[in-house]
């Protein structure tokens, strides 16, 4: 058995595609999932299984079609996973800015980025904003705050082609408490 962290990409984000964390954890309990919890209402849930890390994200989405009739997409890390994320984050500064905003971020990707795309991006466009890719992770630095910025999800999937969902860094440390 494997603790598993499932990624919902755009679950409960601005009023759009809502399910309460509780229905979820019961949905997922129903299922044969063991163990399950969530952190915030922001589709987060761990839980422990014998699936694959790629089996659990299809029976999660599986089971939001199925209890709360929406089509997501669902990414899936073991616990061990999410820990060397955390491990191999490359700027080693506060994940805050001064003004309290949340400065760093991870885009966890269904699969890892071509490195020639991830190349031949031009990076002036984004200010100083930085990101670093590492394996199916990208770590992106807001020195303003995300909600300043162009680099969002949105723009790293389309200029990467990968599917992603975003997590600031205190999310992404919590994924590992679970």
């Amino acid at each position: 058995m494997t603790r598993m962290v499932c990624l919902l990409r755009a679950i409960n984000v601005g009023g759009r595609n809502k399910i309460p964390m509780a229905d979820l954890r019961a949905a997922l309990t129903g299922a044969g999932l063991a163990d399950v919890a969530s952190y915030i209402q922001s589709g987060n849930v761990a839980f422990t299984t014998d699936l694959s890390a790629d089996d659990a994200a299809a029976k999660v989405a599986e089971v939001v079609e199925a209890e709360f009739d929406l089509t997501i997409s669902v990414l899936a890390r073991t616990a061990t996973e999410v820990s060397e994320a955390i491990a191999a984050e490359p700027f080693g500064e506060p994940p805050k800015n001064d003004d309290g905003s949340a400065a760093l971020y991870v885009a966890f990707c269904a699969v890892a980025p071509d490195q020639a795309l991830v190349d031949a991006i031009d990076r002036s466009r984004f200010g100083d904003d930085r990101f670093v890719v590492i394996g199916r992770e990208i770590f992106v630095r807001y020195p303003a705050g995300a909600s300043k910025s162009k680099l969002d999800n949105a723009e790293l999937e389309k200029l990467l082609g990968v599917t992603a969902t975003m997590r600031n860094w205190n999310s992404t440390l919590k994924l590992a408490e679970l």
